[in-house]
């Protein structure tokens, strides 16, 4: 089960039961208030996703500010939770001054289920 908030308004999206998974395509930079295992109701704990626009000059690889996430020995197969990994690359990256970028290649990121 998965369900969008009235900001995702005309969204449609997909909810796979089976390999629990809920997708969905945005037609536009748009913020979205999505509520995995449950429907969305006041005093629900929605995910927040902020879709921006691209970036002029995103930050990449190889800049000085920007960390890889591989770095962390991270499984982007899907196959690993990873949930510890990725907290500890986001307290280090917050941690430098003037902080950073966490930047994740593309991949599947698993992390452990919220309870």
């Amino acid at each position: 089960m998965c369900s969008l908030r009235h900001q995702a308004a005309g969204l449609r999206h997909q909810a796979a039961d089976r390999r629990n998974t809920c997708s969905f395509d945005l037609d536009r930079p748009r913020y979205v208030l999505v509520f995995p295992n449950e429907v969305a109701s006041f005093g629900a704990a929605g995910l927040m996703l902020f879709a921006e626009p691209p970036e002029k000059n995103p930050p990449k690889p190889g800049d000085p500010n920007v960390v890889n996430i591989m770095d962390y020995k991270v499984d982007n197969t899907g196959k690993t939770v990873e949930t510890a990994k990725i907290n500890r690359a986001i307290v280090d990256v917050s941690a430098k001054p003037g902080g950073g970028v966490l930047y994740f290649p593309t991949g599947v990121y698993m992390r452990a289920h919220c309870s």
